[in-house]
């Protein structure tokens, strides 16, 4: 049986002679000797919970890994596990989250889950995209949840008039109304789904299309915005939807998905109400998730004329810098581009519709010469000719004019005054939105806002084709869409 008498070794001791090993031969039999003390009738559920332990993407509380044990109609003890393992698992007294003590054997599991490491003396074999499957399966059982999976307005935000990081206790608010499984599950489901097995992929077929739906998608998105997640959805969706055992019309879903908080990334990490006051009413018509949405959400600003039918093709080009280009760089999610030139300066791009993030950014005396994100897309680095390398702040998709090192920009814009119908005169600002008092009134993607005007009844943005929308009905203060 799994308990406390089945490794009767103090953890430490073993802890240190473990880390003390440089050789990864001497090291796993040492780990051998471990799993092989394991009572023989409890190795399975032992052998299933690392496996779900491996899998997940942020360490679990031992009441996370018991919600997911029953949840998957397995066996044994999350807390009888971390004190059986003493010697390789850890549990947080304060936090009771569950780590392993030490890389080498978190390498370890990962040897084991290649299938002829099972002949190997008798080692286990952890099947880790069924692990993944087992994990995705509880994230979305999570997120359709009564008690505490997606709901519409979940942080309980009362105005949309202002952005996410002027309301002074939205921390305290996530903490509150969005529990530790919810956030799990809303961050790193997609994860979960592009890593499973086929098996999981057709049990979860339901599961997945109802929750790439409006309005749980929509709810979803809350979720991304409040807690930093939007570009970690993108890319957990593009891998995702190229599952082919998921159901064609879900990847489809997927992609719209993806796309939508490609797009309107900018008003939906500043502000989630404007998920539905912004980013719905300017999505394509073709959209399912702006046609459903729109007909759950009947008070969001309505566009009358001038919506694309689609999402616009990958360019083929883009312009924008007055000389040679001389660096290009992918984001890591493959969602933004930067180009450095011999113009000095710097621009961001939407990979997937060609447009400019932002104004031209100068601070370099030279030529542009190399261009580099970090990893985690929150930072990009410049080369130049110039003999400096200058650090730049990716924030809400837009590279930071402030945050370069003995950089400056003289390529900034002033806001534009405009008039809209039903609340008065406001400033266009240089990012997209539309402002009021100090007040956040909506968001306007780049290619509609240069010559705003004013009609008698309708707010009129030139583009290709005219774009007309309204406003009198649009809730904002209650937030009650």
């Amino acid at each position: 049986m799994l308990n406390d008498e089945s490794l009767a070794i103090d953890p430490e001791i073993v802890y240190d002679r473990l880390i003390s090993i440089d050789q990864p031969g001497a090291i796993d039999g040492v780990y051998d000797l471990v799993i092989a003390r394991i009572d023989q009738t409890s190795k399975p559920a032992v052998v299933e919970m690392l496996g779900m332990l491996l899998a997940a993407f942020e360490p679990l509380t031992s009441d996370d890994l018991e919600h997911l044990i029953k949840h998957a109609k397995g066996q044994g003890s999350a807390k009888a596990l971390a004190r059986v393992l003493g010697t390789v698992l850890k549990e947080d007294p304060i936090t009771h989250l569950i780590q392993f003590r030490h890389p080498t054997f978190v390498e370890y599991l990962r040897r084991c889950c290649v299938a002829p490491a099972a002949d190997v003396s008798g080692r286990i074999y952890i099947n880790i995209s069924h692990a993944h499957g087992q994990v995705a399966s509880w994230c979305l059982s999570g997120l359709r949840s009564r008690t505490e999976g997606l709901k519409f307005n979940i942080c309980q935000i009362e105005s949309s008039f202002y952005l996410n990081r002027q309301i002074p206790d939205l921390e305290a608010r996530v903490n509150k109304y969005i529990s530790r499984r919810l956030r799990y599950a809303s961050l790193h489901w997609p994860f979960h789904v592009s890593a499973m097995d086929d098996g999981s992929g057709h049990e979860l077929q339901s599961e997945l299309a109802h929750i790439v739906k409006s309005p749980f998608a929509l709810y979803w998105m809350e979720i991304l915005s409040v807690t930093g997640g939007v570009m970690r959805a993108v890319s957990g969706l593009g891998a995702a939807a190229q599952r082919q055992s998921i159901e064609k019309e879900t990847r489809h879903r997927m992609n719209d998905i993806r796309r939508f908080l490609m797009a309107f990334s900018v008003p939906i990490q500043d502000s989630a109400p404007h998920i539905y006051i912004s980013s719905l009413p300017f999505s394509p018509r073709g959209s399912k998730l702006h046609i459903e949405g729109l007909e759950e959400h009947i008070h969001a600003l309505k566009v009358t004329r001038g919506l694309d039918e689609t999402y616009p093709g990958l360019p083929r080009i883009l312009q924008g810098h007055q000389a040679l280009v001389t660096a290009v760089a992918f984001s890591p999610d493959g969602s933004r581009i930067v180009s450095g030139s011999d113009d000095k300066t710097l621009r961001l791009w939407d990979a997937e519709t060609g447009q400019p993030l932002g104004e031209p950014l100068r601070g370099h005396q030279g030529s542009i010469s190399t261009v580099a994100f970090s990893p985690d897309r929150t930072r990009v680095a410049s080369g130049s000719n110039d003999n400096t390398i200058q650090i730049r702040r990716v924030h809400n998709s837009n590279l930071d004019a402030t945050s370069a090192h003995s950089a400056s920009s003289d390529h900034g814009k002033s806001a534009s005054a405009i008039f809209v119908p039903g609340i008065g005169e406001c400033s266009l600002l240089p990012d997209g939105w539309v402002q009021s008092s100090g007040r956040f009134i909506f968001w306007v993607p780049p290619p509609n806002r240069h010559g705003i005007q004013n009609p008698d009844l309708l707010l009129t943005m030139p583009t290709s084709s005219h774009l007309q929308y309204e406003t009198s009905a649009t809730v904002h203060q209650d937030f009650k869409l």
